[in-house]
C-alpha cells in the first residue's frame, strides 16, 4: 500500500471540508483509481466537482502530482508511489447552456 497526502485548494473544500487528507493507494495504484476511492468517501459532490460522467478530469480542475501536471505524466492512468503529495484544485463550477 501507498500512502499519499492529498492537498485540496478552491471550491473541493465546499466538498471535502478539509485542507488536507491522507489516503492509501494499492501498489502501484493510479490517480483515476485514488479519485474513485474519494468519490466513494466524499459523494456524488466531489464526483461532479472533479470528473465528468464519462470519468475524465473536467477543465476546471488541476491535479499536480508531487509538483507537476499530472496532464504532463499520464493523465489519470499516472502511477503514484508511496509518499506521493496529491495536489486537487478546482478553479469555479461547470455551467452550461449558454
Amino acid at each position: 500500500m501507498s500512502k499519499v497526502k492529498i492537498n485540496y485548494y478552491g471550491l473541493i473544500r465546499n466538498i471535502v471540508d478539509n485542507r488536507e487528507d491522507e489516503s492509501y493507494s494499492s501498489d502501484n495504484g493510479t490517480i483515476g483509481e485514488m479519485l474513485q476511492s474519494l468519490v466513494q468517501r466524499y459523494g456524488d459532490g466531489f464526483r461532479s466537482m472533479v470528473l465528468t460522467p464519462e470519468g475524465q478530469l473536467l477543465p476546471i480542475t488541476m491535479i499536480h502530482l508531487n509538483g507537476r501536471d499530472i496532464n504532463e505524466i499520464d493523465g489519470l492512468n499516472t502511477r503514484l508511489e508511496d509518499s506521493s503529495e496529491l495536489s486537487i484544485t478546482v478553479l469555479a463550477y461547470a455551467t452550461s447552456g449558454g
